[in-house]
């Protein structure tokens, strides 16, 4: 008997939320599941919250993706990801489901550690030491959102970002793209981040950003860094026809 049944001829909440049919599908405790690619952006310093993107495919349409389990060892420098999915236990289609997990690794000792992940090559994830007393090395600018575009006419791709002006004293200094493989890193620098005088209600923007033109074909992230220290993320596949296959 369904739930909203039970509740309905008013018996007890507990009862109702404990009662469930014999066909319904019961998810297995989450398990370890391969991964296809470890993207690691260069640019933190030791007193940022650190972070790196995997990327991977669910076997079948039975999973689900859960969360990832980082396990970093200062001692070693190295930090081994773990990836865990759900399956249920219900008919599949057999199929390759694409996922993408950001992975928060908190702060992490200067100099270069060693990302690995089960089915991964593994990468080197670079962190600095913090040379200023600010959270960042510049004044980003808030960007609340990001995609890649390919522009057929002129053969190239760009990044479209978009975001506030958090108050009304900021201005534009330049926007920094670091092309380092994988990875595509992009710093929205700003002048100034306000003063005495300066009040809130900056104007919103969005802003073109041409991508190298020598990045290799294949797939890539796009790290862009904000302001608020959440840096947007977005996986693109460059010699594609639609830049987000």
């Amino acid at each position: 008997m369904k739930t909203s049944l039970l509740l309905a001829f008013g018996l007890p909440s507990a009862l109702a939320a404990t009662t469930s049919r014999a066909d319904d599908p019961v998810p297995h405790p989450p398990m370890p599941i391969a991964i296809e690619t470890i993207y690691a952006p260069d640019g933190f310093d030791d007193n940022d919250d650190a972070q790196v993107v995997i990327e991977g495919s669910l076997p079948s349409t039975c999973y689900r993706v859960s969360h990832a389990v980082p396990a970093v060892d200062p001692a070693t420098k190295t930090v081994v990801l773990t990836q865990y999915a759900r399956r249920f236990d219900v008919p599949c289609i057999p199929d390759k489901i694409p996922f993408f997990t950001e992975v928060a690794l908190g702060e992490l000792p200067t100099g270069k550690l060693t990302v690995k992940a089960r089915g991964a090559a593994s990468e080197k994830l670079a962190i600095k030491r913090s040379l200023v007393a600010s959270p960042d090395d510049f004044p980003y600018a808030q960007v609340d959102a990001a995609r890649v575009e390919f522009d057929a006419e002129l053969g190239v791709y760009a990044a479209v970002i978009s975001g506030r002006l958090t108050n009304r004293c900021q201005l534009w200094d330049e926007i920094k793209v670091l092309d380092q493989g994988k990875v595509v890193v992009i710093q929205p620098i700003l002048q100034a981040l306000g003063g005495r005088g300066c009040d809130s209600g900056g104007e919103t923007y969005e802003r073109r950003v041409p991508l190298p033109a020598e990045l290799a074909d294949g797939r890539h992230l796009l790290h862009v860094r904000s302001l608020n220290g959440k840096a947007i993320n977005v996986l693109f596949a460059k010699g594609a026809r639609n830049a987000g296959e």
